[in-house]
């Protein structure tokens, strides 16, 4: 085989493994999956905290969280905040949230300086400042939440 043919085929390999690549993550963003199995979307248990995403559940463990004093500080031109509040689907509502961004929705960017907020989003419970977007599992650990 001849120098242009091996060159010809290591690059449409390339652009073949790029192209693959390109469209499983576009797929991934447009339906919001994660094509692989985690302990988030399978079901089951983590250390004694279910990881099931069903209504009751989430409604319960948003309530043991507001009920328990835990606090989420956010922004609502946050991707991050907008993904944490969207695992708690329809009972997001229900959790304390604090907005941060002077523009938003009762907004009360005061506090987020009194608390030093910086990260967006950020649960503080019981004086702990936990920055970044977390599980559902490991909210539930944080305040012993069991089912």
């Amino acid at each position: 085989m001849n120098l242009k043919w091996k060159i010809f085929l290591v690059a449409a390999a390339f652009i073949t493994v790029g192209s693959l690549t390109g469209m499983f993550f576009s797929a991934k963003s447009l339906w919001g999956g994660d094509f692989g199995s985690t302990a988030e979307n399978s079901g089951g248990s983590v250390a004694g905290a279910s990881t099931l995403s069903n209504d009751d559940y989430l409604t319960r463990l948003a309530s043991s969280l507001s009920s328990n004093g835990a606090i989420l500080y956010g922004s609502y031109t946050s991707q991050d905040t907008i993904a944490q509040k969207a695992l708690f689907k329809n009972a997001s509502g229900k959790l304390n949230y604090v907005e941060c961004d002077a523009a938003g929705p009762e907004a009360n960017p005061d506090e987020c300086l009194s608390r030093a907020v910086s990260v967006y989003p950020t649960w503080i419970y019981q004086g702990n400042k936990l920055e970044g977007t977390r599980s559902l599992s490991d909210l539930a650990k944080m305040i012993d939440f069991s089912q």
